[in-house]
């Protein structure tokens, strides 16, 4: 029977130790069977810390495990993505901003980003759905 890790290493705080640790206890000749998100809004809340692409989840376990397929399930193709990001997005908007969003086509919404910057649809999302949608997020920090 192969170990299953779904949806599991986003939510540790070092998922490098974490794969080393599943590479230890996995049997002599055991399969391992991860998946991860890579292009998933912050979900799993009070901690979601890391996003990967297939060269992210490749790199944690190359060291330890030979790797056989790196694929895309069916529950993790890009529809999935699509759907949860124009919800969210719907759902953190006031009623007229909404109306007027889910009245946009899809051509209205995929020329460059910097034209949108000053619409409703994008000025009015409140912070916490900013940071579950984040295309990048940042920090200023100082050494004390």
């Amino acid at each position: 029977m192969p170990f299953f890790s779904l949806a599991v290493l986003e939510h540790v705080s070092d998922p490098f130790s974490c794969a080393k640790e599943i590479s230890r206890v996995l049997k002599k000749g055991g399969t391992l069977y991860c998946v991860v998100p890579f292009l998933q809004p912050v979900h799993g809340y009070p901690n979601h810390f890391y996003n990967m692409t297939s060269q992210g989840l490749h790199n944690l376990f190359d060291k330890y495990l030979e790797i056989k397929e790196t694929d895309v399930p069916l529950s993790g193709v890009p529809i999935w993505t699509l759907s949860w990001f124009l919800k969210s997005w719907t759902n953190g908007l006031d009623d007229k901003t909404r109306s007027d969003f889910l009245n946009m086509r899809v051509s209205d919404l995929i020329g460059d980003p910097i034209d949108y910057l000053t619409q409703d649809f994008v000025q009015n999302l409140p912070k916490e759905t900013n940071f579950e949608l984040a295309c990048t997020t940042m920090i200023l920090a100082k050494k004390p």
